[in-house]
């Protein structure tokens, strides 16, 4: 979630966060089998109730 801020500007909540982290791996299998396209995915939780649990940075 926090790279998802840090890189997309998108706070989300972690729902979204374990979605993103399973993406990834597909992503990496379209770039080293050099397939080009496109992946669409949902974001579906805000991240405001969880500033001071999963977003709390101690």
């Amino acid at each position: 979630m926090r790279w998802l801020r840090d890189a997309a500007g998108i706070d989300a909540g972690p729902a979204a966060g374990a979605q993103l982290w399973g993406v990834c791996p597909r992503v990496a299998r379209m770039l080293a089998g050099g397939r080009r396209g496109g992946v669409v995915t949902l974001i579906g939780d805000a991240a405001d109730p969880y500033c001071h649990t999963f977003l709390d940075p101690e």
